[in-house]
């Protein structure tokens, strides 16, 4: 009753979704959920820290979400080895080096609104394939949580060099938009340490 009905709500789809999305195992299930924990983790963490719409929950939802395509992609189910591309260091779209003919973002949104998500949720979503400065203001700090939460996941899990990933110019720029300091990624860091390992492929 603390949280009210809607972060409630927020909560329990996000874990039925999380129970759908992994009830079929495949070699990079765990890899796959230790991301989309550790990218949900920070994007409440964030949701926090930032005048934004979003709700700690609403942000984890969302950001699940967003994940999505790493458990229903082809590509991912036959992989030993996750197809990481650190290349782009702050692209949700081109993250992998996966086959698909439909979008990685695109993917993740029509899911969104299969499980009755708000247009607003899903919209943050499609948004997310843009340059943050080339977002509508009414959905900046929003998608920029969401961009933000899953580059510095992918970095902690899959190169380890988080402090590079702070001095590039889109990340300074997210920092920006939502009014978070270097020091707020640290504590946040700090904050998900449990989370800050990657489950090897079975």
């Amino acid at each position: 009753m603390t949280y009210g009905i809607e972060r409630v709500g927020d909560m329990l789809i996000q874990f039925a979704l999380l129970e759908r999305l992994t009830q079929n195992q495949f070699p990079l299930m765990g890899m796959c959920k230790q991301l989309t924990l550790l990218a949900c983790s920070f994007a409440s963490y964030f949701a926090q820290l930032a005048d934004s719409k979003f709700s700690p929950q609403s942000a984890a939802l969302t950001m699940t979400f967003v994940c999505t395509p790493l458990f229903t992609l082809p590509g991912f189910k036959v992989s030993r080895a996750l197809p990481v591309d650190l290349t782009k260091a702050v692209s949700i779209n081109s993250a992998f080096k996966v086959k698909s003919d439909t979008p990685w973002l695109a993917i993740a949104s029509e899911l969104a609104g299969s499980w009755h998500q708000s247009s607003t949720w899903r919209a943050v979503i499609h948004q997310c394939s843009k340059v943050s400065t080339d977002v509508p203001k009414s959905l900046q700090k929003e998608q920029a949580i969401l961009v933000l939460s899953f580059a510095i996941a992918k970095a902690c899990l899959f190169n380890q060099d988080i402090y590079s990933l702070l001095q590039d110019i889109n990340i300074k720029t997210l920092l920006n938009i939502l009014g978070i300091r270097r020091d707020d990624v640290v504590n946040a860091l700090d904050a998900n340490g449990s989370l800050l390992f990657c489950p090897l492929a079975q």
